[in-house]
């Protein structure tokens, strides 16, 4: 089921242009509010002020990487899926995140459509 208030998703990418291209696909999905953040560093404060439901993040980053967030969300934010993204040649990374607790993990180049599905799922989770 939707939950009446819409759900935000936070998309923490270092590129500029993954991120921008990340927004730019999910920012007229139903339902779904977004923040993004260039670094994992800025994560926390951000999620303090606005909470989330969805945080999509690549692995491999300045200040805090992807799998301290992962970490960060299953310790402090339990209720917070997790989507983590990364390069294929960083794949034993996203197996690392996927033990670690994140709900989905995705090999760029993205495909939106399959990253869709797995929004739409992670929205309709009661």
């Amino acid at each position: 089921r939707m939950s009446p208030t819409p759900q935000r998703m936070l998309i923490v990418d270092d590129e500029d242009l993954v991120c921008d291209m990340l927004y730019d696909y999910f920012v007229s999905h139903p339902g779904l509010e977004l923040l993004k953040a260039s670094h994992g560093g800025l994560v926390e404060e951000l999620i303090q002020e606005q909470p989330i439901s969805i945080l999509l993040t690549d692995i491999v980053m300045p200040e805090r990487d992807g799998l301290e967030l992962v970490m960060l969300m299953r310790d402090r934010y339990p209720e917070v899926h997790v989507i983590a993204i990364s390069a294929p040649s960083n794949t034993h990374y996203l197996d690392a995140a996927k033990r670690l607790g994140a709900t989905y993990t995705f090999e760029k180049p993205l495909d939106l459509e399959a990253l869709g599905r797995a929004v739409d799922e992670l929205l309709s989770d009661p």
